[in-house]
């Protein structure tokens, strides 16, 4: 029995003879198993959808709208005349597959730098509830920042069967398309605060009520209009043939308005039709004004006193609420405290704009009663002939260079403006060929055929021992019957 046992016994060096005796199958089925295994990946990566990403910074379009004050949406890239563009630029003939395969939303390649840098801060584990609820809002405030400062383009060019160079051309000309048909369509980099600052070029003399209620409108509009463009730092430096820009233009209206208009309109008749008629107007305005503002002031009060009731039906904070300081995680009342940190600062901004609205009431309130007084209370002495002829000519002048100089500034902002994003990358494709961890997959085939080859080299090896082991033995039966 010791013997038999001893000869079933297998020794390391025999297992090796074995293998080495079989070594072409630790050859071949390697290869085999890792060629199906690329086979499988092959077939996995034409099903990948790996899309074509493009980023582009946008120009001119703040807090989500255009210049002219419209709202922006990412699908305006998307509209029927753009994709028709596209479309015709590639001769693709299904529009409507066109527009499918994009995908627009707000985005930058900033997203994931803004990500990385918070998860390293959130991971810090002393953070108390107050510091993680500051961290917590400056997170949303600078990605929001990130993300509404450009879009994303990604487009399934394989669902339109392009190759990777024709689909990278299509994703480029789609934001090109919209920056010049989109405007055209829909005047939306036209600055509105330069629209309705326009004074007309036909300047009557200045010598009777009628024409100087004209003239003060008109300055109106040119103040307004040169401190836009004085403060619009694109604008400041444009200057007219005469080499006057917006701030000289400032200060010849200043000198004309202190030397010749204001005594004329300071001297305007009281009892005339005209006058009369306008100051009645006026006296209307402020009314209707001092009704807005009132409606602003009840408004907030309302807010003061909402806030109010809130806090004292709120109360104190309970223990619950700075329960796990040491760590990230929020039980339920701290989840209700960054709620009500999100009302309150919702609030307050609302609260902001209706006190901004308010102090513009006043202001207009207080121009319009001085407009008020000065004809309410007129010069008894009025000016002659020559001097209202030598303001209308300053006049004029005044009024033919600010034309000029309103042109111009029109002219720069649609230059600046045409052009409504800048690329920040240039189109890619997201992702690899092959699905991740394919190296992975090709390694484990290896060592499995590895597997298998010794395993099936030892079985053989097995199956052909045996049947020489019983040989023998079916001799001698056979001889002894």
């Amino acid at each position: 029995m010791e013997q038999e046992a001893s000869h079933q016994e297998i020794s390391v060096s025999e297992v090796l003879q074995r293998m080495w005796r079989h070594r072409g199958l630790f050859f071949i089925l390697p290869i085999l198993f890792a060629a199906i295994t690329l086979a499988g990946l092959a077939i996995w990566s034409i099903q990948l959808r790996n899309p074509i990403v493009y980023y582009v910074g946008l120009k001119g379009i703040q807090d989500g709208r255009y210049p002219n004050g419209a709202q922006f949406s990412p699908n305006d890239l998307l509209i029927p005349q753009v994709i028709e563009a596209v479309a015709s630029q590639f001769a693709i003939q299904d529009q409507a597959a066109l527009r499918a395969a994009f995908q627009i939303r707000s985005g930058s390649p900033l997203e994931e730098g803004v990500n990385a840098k918070y998860r390293k801060l959130f991971a810090n584990r002393a953070l108390t509830t107050t510091e993680n609820d500051a961290l917590a809002s400056r997170y949303k405030e600078e990605l929001s920042q990130a993300v509404n400062s450009g879009i994303r383009i990604d487009f399934n060019f394989r669902s339109l069967g392009l190759d990777k160079a024709m689909g990278m051309a299509v994703a480029a000309a789609l934001p090109e398309a919209w920056t010049k048909i989109y405007p055209r369509l829909f005047k939306v980099v036209l600055d509105t605060r330069l629209q309705d600052v326009g004074v007309s070029k036909t300047v009557t003399e200045l010598n009777d009520t009628s024409s100087l209620l004209f003239a003060n409108q008109a300055i109106n509009n040119l103040r307004r209009g040169l401190s836009i463009i004085i403060e619009d730092d694109r604008l400041n430096s444009i200057a007219t043939r005469d080499g006057n820009n917006g701030a000289s233009l400032m200060q010849d209206l200043d000198r004309f308005s202190t030397l010749y208009f204001d005594p004329l309109f300071h001297s305007v008749k009281a009892n005339d039709p005209v006058s009369e008629t306008y100051v009645r107007q006026v006296e209307f305005e402020v009314a209707n004004q001092q009704r807005q503002l009132a409606g602003f002031s009840e408004t907030i009060r309302d807010l003061q006193n909402f806030r109010n009731t809130k806090r004292d039906l709120g109360g104190a904070p309970s223990d619950a609420s700075s329960v796990n300081t040491a760590g990230v995680q929020l039980n339920e009342s701290g989840i209700n405290e960054i709620a009500g940190l999100v009302e309150r600062a919702t609030l307050a901004d609302y609260l902001k704009g209706v006190l901004d609205k308010r102090q513009e009431k006043l202001v207009r309130i207080s121009v319009l009663q001085k407009e008020l007084a000065v004809l309410n209370s007129p010069l008894p002495a009025g000016m002659d002939a020559a001097f209202a002829t030598a303001a209308t000519q300053q006049f004029k002048t005044i009024v033919d260079e600010y034309t000029e100089l309103l042109a111009l500034a029109r002219q720069r902002l649609s230059e600046t403006l045409g052009t409504l994003y800048v690329p920040v990358s240039s189109p890619a494709v997201v992702g690899s060929a092959f699905p991740s961890r394919s190296l992975l997959y090709l390694g484990l085939s290896i060592l499995a055929g590895l597997l298998s080859a010794g395993a099936i080299s030892l079985l053989r090896e097995t199956i052909s021992t045996g049947g020489r082991d019983k040989m023998p033995k079916l001799i001698a039966i056979s001889k002894k019957a």
